[in-house]
């Protein structure tokens, strides 16, 4: 099962709304669905993830990212304003949280996805 955890924004009705603090996705375990090397579950998954990153970076955001064994975490300070507050870095992480969703909806056995405003 691949689990990811999103930090620091809301995500009602499709829109992407930070709550002013720190942005954190993290994305961890495997979706098992497929040999190893063979799993689209996981590849689609690492892409989102990764696309976010290299748009973000490509934006002049500057993020944080931690690669593990069995996943990655990405995060900047959405609190600061300028480029990590606008609407490309909102739009980014909007259409990414859209294909994460369609991936745990699609695949509920693989991929679980949940919002937390605590941390």
């Amino acid at each position: 099962m691949i689990r990811i955890r999103v930090y620091g924004v809301s995500f009602a009705e499709g829109h992407t709304r930070f709550d002013g603090g720190q942005f954190r996705l993290t994305a961890e375990g495997h979706a098992l669905s497929a040999p190893k090397g063979k799993d689209i579950v996981c590849a689609g998954v690492s892409v989102l993830v990764q696309s976010l990153a290299r748009a973000l970076v490509s934006h002049g955001v500057r993020i944080e990212i931690a690669k593990k064994d069995d996943g990655i975490e990405i995060g900047f300070d959405a609190g600061i304003g300028g480029k990590a507050g606008d609407d490309f870095t909102a739009g980014s992480v909007s259409m990414t949280l859209h294909g994460l969703m369609m991936m745990a909806e699609s695949h509920p056995d693989h991929v679980d996805i949940e919002f937390d405003q605590t941390r």
